[in-house]
């Protein structure tokens, strides 16, 4: 069969998740594949050495060609009588005028679901292209299981014509001993706990106690729910809607995160649906789970938390005695400074119009008693208290109907 690939994501991307799977997808058919012929798009440059049945053609250097898009390439499969083209790249780039049967990969929709993890740019050329993109190619391959079902269901495109195949890691990922990682991350970025808090980047005051609560909750709503159970975006989605509510902004690399964990989440519930989390997680917790309190604890961890709680009953004895004598202290925080700032409006307000209550009433006596200077007979000290009462009641009057406050 022969084969076209558009493999410019090779070059211009390496580094990132497209440009990675881009080069080890046409590397790896060079290396495996000996029956199919392939013709190749890629820059001059390149750093892929291919085999005799790759055919190679050289593009330019750039990602904003539209004339390779739509002639060159066209003409090129023509040429070359491919009988299938396929488009990495989450098909950007797929001209209208190519002949053959065409493909891409969508590796999935996160843009979509997820926007907060990528740049407008990025979630505007998805928004408008892909739409454009699925109706011309004739199928698409994904990573994952979930991957297809959230495609089919977004953009009514036929399952029959998804097909996945699954991401593997590159070489130069491996094992590394976890206490290794512990010690480095410890003595690279000098952490010793709370190590989810520098996690995100902090775009305001954040409340420790509302963030352990909100991290808590949804680590007792997921822990011992079977995986078939879970959708995995939702999850994630979840954990989003945590940082921003504590004022946390989570970095870019969380993007790869979450395509790791959906491509994940496809795999094992293929393998193993019945898996439970706590079976894959419960190494790493059991040390600190309530659930496992009594498992391997050592007679120094028993006998600190037999201390500990030998303390209660003096501890209950100073509270009892601190509320007989009167000396109990009861501290109120409000966290929310919402009311604190619309009553402090309400009171600016009242102040305000009590003043031009005032200026009007005065004016009303200075009028009364005619002082000088006058024009008309009319006391002009009295005019003007007038004229800027009036200005001042207009403005607050005006400031309350666009605040919505008038009801």
């Amino acid at each position: 069969m022969k084969i076209g690939i558009d493999g410019r994501a090779a070059k211009w991307y390496r580094g990132t998740g497209i440009g990675t799977y881009t080069y080890q997808l046409i590397n790896n058919l060079s290396k495996y594949d000996n029956l199919n012929h392939y013709l190749t798009f890629i820059p001059e440059d390149s750093d892929l050495n291919l085999k005799d049945n790759f055919s190679i053609a050289y593009t330019k250097d750039s990602s904003n060609d539209n004339f390779w898009d739509d002639v060159k390439v066209p003409n090129l499969l023509d040429n070359f009588n491919m009988e299938l083209y396929h488009v990495p790249q989450n098909g950007v780039g797929l001209s209208d005028n190519i002949n053959c049967p065409k493909t891409i990969t969508l590796h999935d929709i996160i843009p979509l679901r997820m926007p907060q993890t990528v740049s407008n740019r990025y979630l505007k050329i998805f928004i408008e292209e892909i739409p454009k993109i699925l109706k011309n190619c004739d199928g698409i391959i994904t990573v994952s299981e979930f991957s297809k079902l959230d495609i089919s269901k977004e953009f009514n495109f036929p399952l029959n014509k998804i097909f996945v195949t699954h991401l593997a890691a590159e070489e130069i990922y491996k094992p590394i001993n976890r206490a290794y990682c512990k010690k480095f991350i410890k003595e690279k970025y000098k952490l010793n706990d709370d190590f989810i808090l520098y996690v995100g980047i902090q775009t305001g005051t954040v409340k420790r106690e509302q963030l352990y609560e909100d991290v808590e909750y949804l680590y007792n709503k997921y822990f011992t729910i079977s995986i078939k159970n879970i959708k995995l975006s939702i999850i994630l989605e979840e954990v989003m809607d945590v940082a921003k509510k504590n004022n946390l902004r989570l970095p870019s690399e969380f993007t790869m995160l979450i395509r790791c964990m959906i491509i994940l989440e496809g795999i094992i519930a293929e393998l193993s649906p019945d898996v439970n989390i706590i079976s894959l997680v419960i190494s790493y917790v059991k040390d600190n789970s309530k659930k496992y309190l009594f498992n391997n604890i050592s007679k120094e961890d028993l006998f600190i938390k037999g201390y500990k709680v030998s303390k209660i009953p003096e501890k209950l004895v100073e509270l009892t005695n601190t509320l007989t004598k009167g000396r109990a202290k009861v501290n109120l925080k409000i966290d929310n400074n919402k009311y604190m700032d619309e009553f402090n409006k309400m009171i600016n307000r009242l102040s305000f119009s009590l003043i031009i209550a005032g200026m009007i009433v005065g004016s009303s006596i200075i009028i009364n008693s005619n002082p000088g200077p006058k024009i008309h007979g009319i006391s002009i000290i009295g005019v003007v208290g007038y004229i800027v009462s009036a200005i001042l009641g207009l403005w607050l009057l005006i400031s309350i109907i666009r605040s919505g406050s008038l009801k």
